[in-house]
């Protein structure tokens, strides 16, 4: 516990989260991440070492070594995916440890050998948990880190055929860059994960809530190329735009056609 709080360094967390691959191990980071008695500090430092724990619960390793006889000797998971991902969903949680259980799915690598078909199902328990919380949360912000959970580190053939392969949102600009767009300009941030390869041309929806009207910006760069990303810019509001309150999101286009909508941000404009 002393480590735990003294460890700041990225690979001092490395090695302190691989010292908790044990069955015990992980139920220790469990308990304590559920302790409300615990600061949400130390709770939230617990979560961060979820991911380097392993997600094969009934490993003392994280997996790289493994001979066929040591996945084939592990017949089951203790529902350990699944667990976290309904701690997740279903308890009263800061939202930051919350985000911090979301991030872990977003680190298991989803390619584990068929010989370890507990862990596989495990996976797929834990997935149907995530679906049901990407259905009821109504936070934007939720949604697109709950997508990336679903979809990182699958090919396109693995995706169930409810979600995207493409995943983004469209934020207000962070203040604490100190950017201040011109008059006639909005500012703003994206993050995007994309499953299949290709290059598609985003542009920026505004959607007025009272009247539906949709008015659009021209994205002020490139199209978009590579798998993930993400950064800060700013765009010309779309000329004649009315005053309003604004639905403001990304669409990502093929051929012309719209294929994707990106998480959306609200503000008056």
């Amino acid at each position: 516990v002393k480590v735990s709080r003294q460890t700041n360094s990225w690979w001092s967390n490395v090695s302190l989260g691989q010292g908790f691959g044990t069955p015990d191990g992980r139920e220790f980071l469990l308990t304590n991440i559920l302790n409300k008695e615990l600061p949400t500090v130390e709770r939230r430092k617990y979560a961060s070492l979820l991911a380097d724990a392993g997600e094969v619960y009934f490993s003392t390793n994280n997996g790289p070594v493994w001979t066929s006889e040591q996945r084939a000797g592990i017949n089951s998971n203790n529902h350990y995916l699944k667990r976290l991902a309904q701690i997740a969903a279903f308890n009263d949680l800061d939202p930051e440890i919350r985000l911090d259980l979301i991030k872990f799915f977003q680190r298991v690598p989803y390619s584990f050998d068929k010989d370890i078909p507990s862990v596989i199902e495990d996976v797929k328990d834990a997935e149907t948990v995530l679906k049901w919380f990407l259905a009821k949360t109504t936070s934007e912000d939720l949604k697109y880190e709950l997508e990336r959970a679903l979809i990182i580190n699958r090919d396109e053939d693995q995706l169930s055929p409810d979600l995207p392969t493409i995943a983004s949102i469209l934020k207000p600009r962070d203040p604490s860059d100190n950017f201040h767009p011109p008059s006639g300009q909005l500012g703003f941030s994206y993050d995007y994960l994309i499953v299949r390869e290709g290059s598609w041309t985003p542009r920026i929806a505004f959607v007025d809530v009272k009247t539906g009207r949709k008015s659009i910006a021209e994205w002020p760069g490139d199209s978009i190329k590579g798998l993930m990303g993400g950064g800060g810019s700013a765009t010309s509001l779309p000329k004649n735009l009315s005053h309003g309150h604004y639905r403001i999101f990304l669409e990502f286009l093929e051929n012309g056609k719209v294929i994707a909508t990106s998480h959306y941000f609200e503000a008056d404009l």
